[in-house]
């Protein structure tokens, strides 16, 4: 997580062939290649302090937003480093966009400091330093752009954990 947007980034090679790795992948969903002479997204603390303020509001409303923008990003080739663009989204995914304006307004720094919070415990807890990471069952971490069947035995492996 940069804190503050980096003018040098842009999609450049690099990041479209991995792009293009990860749409091969069978059930990969839609990975398009970032649209030439589109401001490409510099920092993530916009899209994160949004996230963090739909995420307070519900957690059904976040799941919607959080796959919205993750469509927006690399299907739609959208800025999610852009406040317009996130708000439209929360709109989109049934979030009270003026509580969020105010909150970003009135709060930001506990919004901030809650970010980093949840950053540190990423990097202390599971030693996460990249996307994609996804955590299962508060055990298992899977790192990297992933066959579709690491997370299918991961899932089973959980399920056939005995419960209590």
């Amino acid at each position: 997580m940069r804190r503050a947007p980096d003018p040098t980034i842009e999609f450049n090679d690099y990041r479209r062939k991995r792009w293009e790795v990860i749409g091969s992948q069978p059930e990969a969903g839609e990975f398009r290649p970032y649209p030439p002479g589109k401001p490409f997204p510099q920092w993530s603390l916009p899209g994160l302090a949004v996230a963090k303020c739909v995420e307070r509001q519900s957690k059904e409303i976040f799941e919607r937003f959080d796959l919205l923008a993750f469509n927006a990003l690399y299907r739609d080739g959208q800025n999610i480093a852009d406040y317009d663009v996130l708000f439209g989204l929360a709109r989109e995914a049934g979030a009270d966009v003026e509580a969020i304006e105010a909150a970003l307004a009135n709060d930001t720094e506990a919004i901030q400091q809650s970010i980093l919070e949840d950053w540190q415990e990423a990097v202390t807890k599971y030693s996460i330093t990249g996307i994609p990471t996804v955590v299962v069952n508060d055990e298992m971490v899977i790192v990297g752009a992933v066959p579709t069947d690491n997370y299918r035995r991961a899932i089973r492996h959980y399920l056939e954990q005995p419960v209590g």
